[in-house]
């Protein structure tokens, strides 16, 4: 995701949610709920982890200390774990209704007798990074395919307001995800649902956007910023070993990533290394030199691992902070935006059902926003907290009780939602001026025939465009389409720094930034797509334009 199209996806957001189903049948499992406390002071401990021993079955707490795992009749050992806190194991029999277990776990002493501390040191910490990038490479080139669920939470938040009235929206999604060697990966969207304000289905979350530390680069914005420990990690970081601490029994070296140069996107903050293993145990790191110029903050990141077969470390939680300053006339003018994961119910080796890695990285399934409460509760995993359930309620009485204005400004914003991401409504640009349009698409007017017909005019050009196409599906299985169509409009070209297939009318009315280049286009095409194999997609096609 551009950097540009990722803050108008949040302004997007708050034009949505700023103006002034299908019964489902619950999987047959029950659950083991509680909350986890610290025996010492009796507060609640926020985001500990709850996991099945031996299965990759796992869960979270909330920010309350609240947690809530999915299992079915029988016998289990549940472990619980927290970073600064000894684990505990329970052994917990379910029968067929909820367990109801609280958890008291004992703090631990960061420095452990007999355990060097150590100073800031290059070369140590540089063994250490040395030895997890190599423990990295080798479990993924032993791993051959996986399969986990998901729970992910994305809140966005008026952050001058008081936390019992700042929420501006709430957005859930539970998920199933695929990954298969050497680089397949598919998410479902099996669930989702929001506050009232949120029109269904508007705004899109996944898993897509969370950062993988595995990978070499993670994209960010416009730009990547290497892993800290990707290959040439020692190329663009400096390590300093900080402490050694034990965590979940185990002892782990914490390191200190601090970037080389100042003036490259990176990542600054702390790595912890499991002793004799390698393996990644958490990251803490904010985003040094990110999106600053368009107003984006604060950028933070966290995850947290742990170890499957006894070689696999996967993630089991992360978390997404950044700060949003808009100067936007009716928006606010400090945003927090805020997404918690939780990673559970890890397989590994299973090959992924057939037709799994189609065409689409994404889907979401066709009733996913048509489940009901019953079968949600089902599935959740994190429990809300009792504040973001007040939240809830604060969002649908405001909707459902909204005046009228309001409700007609609530029509007029979604209207405009539509018209920020769609360039066949609206868009402004220095060659166009302003450009409206009436898009229409007709799916079932020609048997396996789609049609769109576009027309629109550009003000300030004064020039009628018209953009008239259809695609045909001759055969199912092997896939085999006809498209073809005709245009007469102006089209826009991409340039080394930008792509024509955002809308950066926001940017042109704004800011006056504008780099696409443009040109008039009038003619006609025709192709022939065909896809022989699942993962083999071939076309042939027939343009004749005069520019």
């Amino acid at each position: 995701m551009s950097a540009r199209v990722l803050l108008i996806s949040v302004i997007g957001f708050l034009v949505a949610v700023c103006p002034l189903g299908r019964a489902q049948t619950p999987p047959s499992h029950t659950a083991i709920s509680g909350t986890i406390y610290d025996s010492t002071s009796g507060q609640p401990i926020p985001y500990a982890t709850v996991q099945i021993v031996g299965t990759g079955r796992s869960t979270l707490a909330n920010d309350d200390g609240q947690y809530r795992l999915l299992v079915g009749p029988g016998t289990y050992q549940v472990k619980f774990s927290h970073v600064s806190h000894y684990s505990l194991t329970l052994s917990v029999t379910v029968a067929d209704s909820v367990l109801h277990e609280d958890i008291y776990l004992r703090p631990s002493l960061i420095e452990v007798k007999g355990i060097r501390v150590f100073d800031k040191a290059y070369d140590p910490a540089q063994q250490i990074i040395l030895d997890a990038i190599a423990r990295k490479k080798q479990m993924l080139e032993k791993l051959q395919s996986y399969k986990f669920d998901a729970y992910l939470k994305v809140a966005v938040r008026n952050a001058a307001k008081p936390e019992s009235t700042n929420v501006l929206g709430i957005i859930e999604s539970q998920m199933s995800a695929f990954w298969e060697r050497p680089n397949k990966y598919k998410e479902i969207i099996l669930a989702r649902r929001q506050t009232a304000n949120i029109p269904e289905g508007t705004v899109l979350t996944s898993l897509g956007d969370i950062l993988d530390i595995y990978r070499d680069r993670n994209p960010f914005g416009n730009e990547e910023i290497v892993s800290p420990v990707a290959g040439d990690a020692l190329d663009h970081y400096n390590y300093y070993l900080l402490d050694t601490i034990v965590v979940d029994g185990r002892r782990v070296l914490v390191l200190e990533i601090e970037p080389k140069r100042p003036e490259e996107p990176a990542y600054a903050g702390q790595i912890q290394i499991a002793d004799s293993s390698y393996g990644v145990v958490s990251l803490d790191v904010k985003v040094q030199r990110a999106l600053s110029e368009m107003g984006v903050k604060n950028i933070h990141f966290t995850q947290h691992f742990t170890e499957y077969q006894g070689e696999y470390w996967m993630p089991v939680e992360g978390r997404f902070w950044l700060n949003v300053n808009l100067n936007f006339p009716g928006l606010p003018s400090n945003i927090a935006v805020e997404a918690v994961t939780s990673f559970h119910n890890f397989t590994f080796d299973t090959a992924a059902p057939k037709g799994t890695f189609n065409q689409y990285a994404l889907e979401v399934a066709p009733d996913a926003d048509k489940v009901d409460s019953a079968a949600w509760d089902a599935r959740q995993t994190i429990p809300l907290t009792n504040q973001e359930n007040r939240d809830y309620q604060r969002m649908d009485s405001i909707v459902h009780n909204r005046p009228v204005g309001q409700k007609i400004a609530a029509g007029v914003s979604k209207v405009l939602f539509g018209a920020l991401y769609s360039q066949d409504m609206f868009r402004f640009n220095r060659v166009e001026g302003a450009y409206g349009g009436l898009p229409l698409y007709f799916d079932h007017l020609i048997p396996r025939t789609s049609l769109q017909l576009k027309t629109g005019y550009a003000f300030d050009g004064k020039y009628w465009e018209h953009d008239y196409s259809f695609t045909t599906t001759l055969q199912h299985r092997p896939k085999l389409e006809l498209t073809g169509g005709f245009h007469d409009r102006i089209v826009s070209r991409p340039t080394i720094i930008a792509s024509r297939a955002s809308n950066n009318s926001l940017w042109a009315l704004v800011d006056q930034w504008d780099p696409l280049d443009y040109y008039l286009e009038k003619g006609f095409h025709l192709a022939v797509l065909a896809s022989p194999l699942s993962h083999l997609q071939t076309s042939i096609a027939y343009n004749d334009c005069d520019q």
